[in-house]
């Protein structure tokens, strides 16, 4: 069966069970634990736990030479659940 022919279910299925979703989750999971650890200094322990690891989506705000650049990540809620996921299919 070529790859063109796959039905969109099964499309979705390899993609939510692939190799390359589990690194990309891991990495992400990686920078978040990062920031989250250097950012206790600043915001403290539990308001670093609720914005990295306990929501869905966050902005973190980098500072590049005294000009603050937001970057869009996701939160750790979403990317645990996207590895439960790739691990239990």
């Amino acid at each position: 069966m070529s790859a063109a022919a796959k039905s969109l279910p099964r499309q979705i299925f390899d993609l939510l069970s692939s190799y390359g979703l589990a690194i990309v989750v891991l990495s992400f999971l990686l920078i978040i634990t990062y920031l989250g650890t250097l950012s206790q200094k600043d915001i403290g322990l539990l308001d670093s736990q609720a914005k990295y690891f306990e929501s869905w989506f966050l902005i973190h705000d980098w500072n590049l030479w005294g000009m603050i650049v937001p970057i869009p990540l996701p939160g750790g809620a979403l990317l645990m659940v996207l590895l439960f996921i790739n691990i239990h299919i």
